[in-house]
């Protein structure tokens, strides 16, 4: 019990170190999203794109370093996790699916595991 007390009395000071950091740091928004989006993961491309998941609707948006955001890809159902394979073709894993992306957005799905449940990438 003593250390979920010091946990739970440390945490306005860890969310106050933490936004002393962010703005220590310059951080800024680059992009923003209707309420009830969740981002869950993002994989950044060599030109400094920003592919980010939307767990609950299966959405892949791309950021550009500008900070101009537009749905790149979609699949149905969720998508937990995004990367860049060796050959440079963004792959994503949502429920029990692997997809990979074609550069103008279109999936296509890879493998379907019949298994596990929530893979990620």
């Amino acid at each position: 019990m003593r250390l979920k007390t010091m946990v739970m009395s440390s945490a306005p000071l860890l969310l106050s170190t933490a936004l002393l950091f962010a703005s220590t740091l310059g951080a800024t928004t680059i992009a923003t999203y209707p309420p009830g989006t969740v981002l869950e993961n993002i994989a950044v491309a060599p030109t400094g794109d920003l592919f980010v998941t939307s767990i609950l609707d299966g959405t892949i948006y791309q950021i550009s370093p500008a900070g101009d955001s537009h749905v790149f890809g979609q699949v149905p159902g969720q998508l937990l996790g995004v990367a860049f394979g060796t050959d440079g073709t963004l792959v994503a894993a949502g429920g029990t699916s692997f997809y990979k992306f074609a550069p103008d957005g279109t999936a296509s799905l890879v493998t379907t595991s019949p298994g596990p449940y929530h893979l990620t990438v």
